[in-house]
């Protein structure tokens, strides 16, 4: 845990997590509040210079929301009040102990996250990424021209990055156990993978949004291929059109339906990232066979 003092000499303790060279601080003052983070996200904890900064408050009454924008009920809901996005996580009828809400300014880089205390207790300690409140947040921020968060599996093979794009089911976790049995295949992650470019390249990144073999690296690498992944009989590679591979990306991302400008903007990356990066469909046997048939053809 890292200590700070603000303008006003009070003591602000403060924790910082890096995902994708985008880092979050969290900061409270409240001495009854304890912070902690799930050991998924202690791989992700840095120092330095924030990009984004929630203060974390105890909700003691109801947050004005302002108006509806949009829903993904039971999980959570956007609103939009004077410029600020409300995000409201978890609804009464899924959990109403982990309900919280996200109050972010217009620009993104400051907010509030507001959490209940539990009932008849004077102290409480908070895991404030618990859900879904880092990735929305994430796919929020990346939507302001900084880069996509994919359903993929990404490895570092033979020295470059390999992404493996897929829906639940596709064999994104099985690939990853694959290639972690082959020995020294580093694993970004087993589920979910941050692309940005910089400085003209495509880079990918692990995030602490594991799948089911618990994959979580906080690196990145330099994308060299995109392959769309299926279940198959017999390992096969087929190629893909520009137009389908963008289409394919998309479905496998988390589109900003909620903001015009950050759909296009999406829409125009995803289009760059499939005429940039080759881009190939790989229906494969779930066996050790994949990674020498893989290194064979990069």
């Amino acid at each position: 845990m890292f200590s700070t003092t603000d303008s006003m000499g009070e003591m602000k303790r403060k924790i910082r997590i890096r995902i994708a060279e985008i880092t979050i601080a969290i900061e409270w003052e409240d001495r009854n509040l304890h912070c902690r983070l799930h050991p998924t996200y202690q791989p992700f904890r840095s120092n330095g210079k924030s990009d984004i900064v929630l203060r974390l408050r105890e909700a003691t009454q109801d947050i004005p929301l302002g108006k509806k924008i949009f829903d993904c009920a039971p999980v959570w809901t956007l609103y939009r009040r004077n410029g600020y996005r409300i995000i409201k996580l978890f609804t009464d009828e899924w959990d109403p102990s982990i309900e919280r809400v996200m109050v972010m300014n217009p620009s993104l880089y400051r907010g509030e996250l507001y959490v209940k205390k539990p009932a008849d207790e004077s102290s409480f300690a908070i895991e404030p990424f618990s859900g879904v409140t880092a990735e929305l947040l994430m796919v929020h921020y990346l939507a302001q021209g900084k880069g996509v968060l994919l359903h993929s599996c990404g490895i570092e093979l033979d020295g470059k990055g390999i992404l493996f794009v897929g829906h639940s089911g596709a064999g994104k976790s099985t690939m990853a156990r694959l290639c972690n049995n082959a020995g020294d295949v580093p694993i970004l992650s087993d589920d979910r993978i941050i692309v940005r470019k910089k400085d003209g390249i495509f880079w990918m990144y692990g995030t602490p949004w594991q799948g089911e073999e618990q994959f979580a690296s906080p690196k990145g690498h330099p994308l060299h291929r995109i392959y769309f992944i299926k279940h198959a009989r017999k390992n096969k590679i087929t190629k893909t059109d520009e137009i389908g591979a963008t289409s394919k990306l998309l479905t496998c991302s988390f589109p900003p339906f909620w903001d015009k400008k950050g759909m296009r903007f999406t829409l125009d990356f995803l289009s760059d990232l499939s005429n940039t990066i080759p881009c190939r469909e790989l229906r494969f046997v779930p066996d050790e066979s994949i990674v020498p048939f893989i290194q064979s053809r990069d």
